[in-house]
């Protein structure tokens, strides 16, 4: 039996003014994503949704409709993302969180809201990396803290996986990226906390336990030092 015959393919039975979202569009907002241009990426994403319809992937289940709008969305962010220069295992664990709180909504008011919403976190994290060196070594530190988020942070203990002297790469990553290896993996911490605010329902003490924290005091402190407003303050604002 055919999976898709004659009789039952749209290209036969598609109304004259109903169309598919230009893709041409859609590169344009993936781009803006991929080069971390977050003012482009909004009015972009705008012009991608106004320039047709997503169609239908679940046509009796609306609920479900626009889970699937928001998953195939999530997907494309999170391949731009790394062609942008954000670490993949990093990329793809950001799209499982945003994967597992979709399937959890009960009610969907507004795909697009939610779609920028996503978008946002995705452009955060390219930024983080955008101006990195592509050398190897740079890419180890990366790597080793992107595995070792749920610790604190410990140059003697990462110079010797590493194979390498801690001046060494204290100097090269400096050079590299213009910023110390401590501010750069509390950063991705924060990035963390960030997405585990929005993503999960753990307490912020959990939360700190989760990424080797010396305390919840510290978090919130390191928190508002990077974002200018407190972990709960922020959950408020962005929980979906």
């Amino acid at each position: 039996m055919a999976f898709i015959t004659e009789e039952n393919d749209d290209t036969n039975n598609r109304e004259s003014d109903t169309y598919h979202n230009n893709y041409y569009k859609e590169r344009l907002m993936l781009k803006a994503l991929e080069k971390d241009i977050f003012a482009e990426f909004h009015p972009r994403l705008a012009d991608f949704i106004n320039s047709g319809t997503f169609g239908k992937m679940a046509s009796r289940n609306e609920l479900r409709n626009s889970k699937n709008i928001l998953i195939a969305a999530t997907t494309l962010f999170t391949r731009a993302a790394i062609k942008g220069g954000i670490y993949p295992e990093s990329a793809y664990a950001l799209s499982d969180r945003c994967l597992q709180k979709i399937e959890c909504l009960r009610k969907i008011d507004n795909i697009i809201d939610l779609t920028q919403e996503i978008g946002k976190l995705f452009v955060n994290r390219v930024r983080s990396v955008q101006n990195f060196s592509n050398s190897n070594l740079i890419f180890l530190i990366q790597d080793y803290i992107f595995k070792h988020l749920n610790e604190p942070v410990n140059l003697s203990i990462m110079s010797e996986k590493l194979g390498y002297s801690k001046n060494y790469l204290c100097s090269s990553f400096k050079y590299a990226t213009n910023q110390t290896i401590v501010n750069y993996a509390n950063e991705q911490k924060i990035r963390e906390v960030q997405s585990q605010l929005v993503f999960s329902n753990k307490t912020i003490t959990e939360i700190s336990g989760l990424l080797g924290f010396s305390d919840q005091s510290y978090l919130t402190k390191l928190f508002k030092k990077y974002l200018n407003t407190t972990p709960t303050e922020f959950r408020k604002r962005y929980h979906i």
